[in-house]
């Protein structure tokens, strides 16, 4: 899988996968014709998220902002309107996108355990993978072992609250259904983020293909 090397963010470790979250902010910038100041103010006024604290509420819309800005419009508005399982796919879409060290190790290390029949997810499995980006992502060597035990967390509870692994206490390694219809729209996009949907090289070339057909 190559892919030029992105600097890799921490911001995901403000709240994860943020799924509802993500849906009502969605929902909200499509009923206000992708205006995000009008956005803003409406999740504010009414608590949309419905947060206890402001400023929970805040740091998550800024961090489902920045996820949200790596989608087309065709995107979010299929993350309004598809299943449940879809939208989870739209999530994982705007994570990967917006957070190179999610997309790598679900593309690299994940993946590659899933075609060689080992679907047991550790965090053994992560601490390799990090070690093994650690000359090339000198940002990973700059934080605390706090820091870097809380990424790895919410990294494990991205992976469950996307079901690509059934919970974090297993690790069972989960290869998601995806539609034609969104498998059309990533190939769009870009047919290697299909990678991270544990899509092997020739399922990607035969999916481009058949879309671009």
């Amino acid at each position: 899988m190559e892919h030029s090397p992105k600097h890799y963010n921490f911001s995901f470790t403000a709240g994860a996968a943020l799924l509802q979250e993500t849906v009502t902010i969605a929902q909200t910038l499509l009923e206000t014709n992708f205006d995000w100041d009008k956005t803003k103010q409406e999740i504010n006024n009414n608590n949309l998220l419905q947060k206890d604290k402001r400023q929970t509420s805040t740091r998550q819309f800024s961090l489902v902002k920045f996820r949200l800005e790596q989608l087309s419009k065709q995107q979010i508005k299929m993350l309004c309107s598809e299943s449940m399982p879809d939208k989870k796919i739209m999530v994982i879409l705007s994570i990967i996108k917006s957070h190179p060290l999610v997309f790598d190790f679900i593309a690299e290390t994940i993946r590659s355990k899933y075609f060689a029949f080992d679907y047991k997810l550790t965090y053994a499995d992560y601490n390799a993978f990090i070690n093994e980006k650690q000359a090339e992502h000198p940002e990973l060597n700059s934080i605390t072992e706090g820091t870097a035990k809380k990424i790895r967390q919410m990294v494990f509870k991205i992976l469950e609250q996307t079901e690509l692994i059934d919970s974090v206490k297993s690790g069972t390694i989960k290869k998601p259904y995806v539609s034609p219809q969104l498998e059309q729209v990533i190939v769009k996009d870009n047919p290697f983020l299909l990678a991270a949907l544990l899509y092997n090289n020739e399922e990607i070339i035969l999916a481009t293909q058949k879309h671009h057909a």
